[in-house]
């Protein structure tokens, strides 16, 4: 799939720049009434559009980087804009505008969530946590599973990572049913592979930067501070917020989707 492969490759040097399905397999059996996509028109393609599902407007660290690498994707000419096509997934896929991020972006991620056209075949990128994916159905309740049920996919592709240096057997499951599993770093990549991840499907796709908001040509660098810990605790800083979010990332991927997620609630 030459298209894919260049998208990779593409990205890889970005510049700087439906309902839920329910809890059963018979509620989702029901949900079945037309497979896509259109087999009349995807045997006439030679190219796939790429079909990324997000979180894209509800101010999550998934949905921001999400947004970003979309956008770098598009304004770089890794892809054309018009085969770039949206969904949003995981709460609530109803949204208005999101004043968190510049108009500009906004609109232009608003256009790519009405561009697409189940009829078509489309490579399908999943960037959310693997309980939400839909391969073959999710195990986290979401508004639009990905890839959508009754829909197959010409590649589905899972962007999975926590802040953790294990994974545990549930998570690898999940990613192991996608065709391939992008990773932000080699420390993501090699985390996952010796955690029990088929490495062979494990493509490093780095972290993008939004030049809307970050553009070296009018923002001043901000100088930070220089440290060595990654793992662990330190009583130099205190950010609760940050050490919440690590340690539910964390949980998850070690102790299990359910589980994890639970016991963080509970505040094991």
């Amino acid at each position: 799939m030459a298209s894919l492969i260049s998208l990779r490759l593409r990205l890889s040097n970005v510049p700087i720049s439906e309902p839920s399905p329910g809890k059963d397999a018979e509620e989702n059996k029901s949900m079945l009434v037309v497979s896509m996509p259109d087999p009349l028109i995807s045997a006439n393609q030679t190219d796939w559009p790429v079909w990324w599902f997000a979180p894209y407007f509800d101010r999550t660290s998934f949905g921001k980087e999400a947004a970003t690498l979309v956008l770098g994707m598009i304004r770089s000419g890794a892809v054309n804009e018009s085969h770039v096509w949206l969904g949003t997934t995981q709460g609530d896929c109803k949204y208005g505008e999101d004043d968190s991020m510049p108009k500009e972006d906004f609109i232009q991620l608003d256009a790519g969530v009405k561009r697409a056209d189940i009829r078509q075949s489309a490579i399908v990128v999943c960037h959310s946590l693997p309980p939400f994916w839909a391969r073959p159905l999710n195990k986290w309740e979401t508004c639009a599973p990905c890839p959508p049920i009754g829909y197959t996919a010409a590649m589905a592709i899972g962007r999975a990572m926590a802040e953790t240096d294990v994974y545990n057997s549930e998570f690898i499951r999940l990613c192991q049913n996608m065709d391939e599993i992008w990773v932000p770093s080699k420390f993501s990549r090699d985390t996952l592979a010796l955690s029990g991840m088929n490495a062979s499907k494990i493509r490093i796709v780095p972290i993008a930067v939004n030049t809307t908001m970050f553009n070296p040509k009018t923002t001043k660098p901000l100088k930070l501070p220089i440290g060595d810990l990654v793992f662990g605790r330190s009583s130099q800083f205190s950010l609760p917020a940050v050490k919440v979010g690590f340690g539910l990332f964390s949980v998850i991927a070690r102790l299990g989707v359910d589980e994890g997620f639970n016991g963080e609630a509970r505040g094991r």
